[in-house]
């Protein structure tokens, strides 16, 4: 087969990878539109695609391949997924940013064999073949780098995404040494580009493609795993909590039921001068009272399910619990219900077990806020502990699990600081 015509079908199969390189990208960024089906996407990429083969083989300006791609990416993001302008004009810019930075770091790697000539990938033939291999491979690396960095910054798991990065540029490094040799084989051997070098060259570039493929599907399935334990988690709780209502709202039916008796009782004692009767009885039913009103009321239920069960374990333990809870919208799914309970039950738990350290006469309490000022979360906790004691939270840690609040707050990108005054620790968590 005619050189000319195989370097010709080899540079539509880069289009290709290109798409599928963009595919990846964008669905880095971006949520596909509910309103768009399947057909939709593949009609979309699909022509973007056909349009880039035909540009491919008509020119061979940079410039204008270049403007084509961004074009496709703001048009696709635009048509085909839930975005906004400002958003889309971002891509495009970080997608150039990505695109330039693959071509300098490809010429910084071909330049630095011996015998690649700058001037050689300009041209039909294997130099230029090469090139276009390690840029493809180096721009689906530098993607991913990105959507890890977005799936960050947006607070979203990235666990899966930082502990695989690394061992994915190990293994870029090998396909690019393993690019160069059958780089050196078609040179020595065949000395032209044959249908061996193109298939070796292609095959590289797929199987890249491939394990990023099933990088993206391990991070989704990641993804999806951390929803449904919330979800469960979150479901516990609600259950727990509406037990919880339905348990006291019959102690409270009961109660008012004979809230006509005890009145009448404590108005016959009073007219009879039975004051410090009555006044016995009048303390006796408030205690009551008091105890059936025992659990936390929030616009969120798995607030007030985490809430409520600190508030019982404070009171088992003889501690005053006072808390103030002003909340404007729903916390998930921006937080979610493990990580609420990772915060929520560590640092309550830290602050009754530190009362419990304490003498007998000295008092035991716990004031707690939780604010929403627009999107931002504030937690702040107070309660005393001893200094005179062999056994006590340590100031920074407070107890082991503020290891545990550390790396909830860290995966949101929020603050967090502990410290101590006058035998009192202070808490407060700042999550943006």
């Amino acid at each position: 087969m005619n050189e000319n015509l195989l370097y010709q079908i080899f540079e539509c199969a880069t289009v290709v990878f290109e798409t599928l390189i963009i595919y990846q990208y964008i669905n880095c960024f971006f949520e596909k539109d509910s309103d768009q089906r399947k057909i939709s996407l593949i009609i979309g990429y699909t022509l973007f695609c056909f349009g880039f083969m035909f540009l491919s083989l008509s020119t061979s300006e940079s410039f204008i391949l270049l403007g084509y791609a961004l074009t496709g990416v703001y048009l696709l993001e635009w048509r085909l997924y839930d975005s906004q302008i400002s958003s889309r004009l971002f891509s495009v810019l970080l997608f150039t940013v990505l695109v330039i930075g693959s071509e300098i770091i490809c010429s910084g790697i071909v330049s630095g064999w011996g015998p690649l000539d700058m001037n050689q990938i300009k041209v039909l033939g294997l130099p230029r073949v090469f090139s276009s291999v390690v840029a493809k491979l180096v721009q689906i690396c530098l993607v991913k780098i990105a959507g890890a960095v977005a799936n960050w910054k947006s607070g979203r798991p990235a666990r899966v995404d930082i502990k695989v990065i690394f061992p994915l540029l190990i293994c870029q490094g090998f396909t690019i040494v393993l690019a160069y040799y059958v780089f050196m084989i078609g040179v020595e051997i065949y000395r032209y580009f044959n249908w061996a070098v193109f298939l070796s060259m292609s095959g590289i570039i797929y199987i890249n493609l491939i394990i990023f493929w099933y990088f993206d599907r391990i991070r989704k399935a990641f993804e999806y795993k951390s929803r449904q334990e919330s979800a469960e988690i979150k479901l516990e709780l609600q259950k727990q909590y509406y037990e919880v209502l339905e348990e006291h709202q019959k102690e409270t039916d009961l109660l008012w039921h004979d809230m006509k008796k005890h009145l009448g009782l404590i108005k016959r004692l009073v007219y009879n001068g039975y004051q410090n009767i009555s006044e016995e009885y009048v303390q006796e039913l408030e205690d009551q009272m008091n105890t059936v009103s025992n659990f936390v009321k929030t616009s969120q239920p798995v607030i007030s399910a985490l809430l409520t069960k600190e508030k019982w374990k404070a009171e088992k333990e003889n501690v005053d619990f006072i808390l103030n809870v002003r909340l404007l919208t729903a916390i998930e799914p921006k937080i979610s219900s493990v990580d609420l309970c990772v915060l929520i039950g560590n640092i309550f738990d830290n602050a009754i077990n530190a009362c419990t350290l304490l003498p007998e006469d000295s008092p035991k309490y716990i004031k707690a806020e939780i604010l929403q000022k627009g999107c931002t979360l504030v937690i702040r906790t107070e309660n005393p502990y001893s200094s005179n004691l062999k056994v006590r939270p340590r100031l920074g840690k407070h107890g082991l699990g503020l290891k545990n609040v550390h790396k909830v707050v860290n995966k949101y990108n929020g603050n967090i600081d502990i410290h101590s005054e006058d035998e009192v620790f202070y808490v407060t968590i700042i999550i943006p």
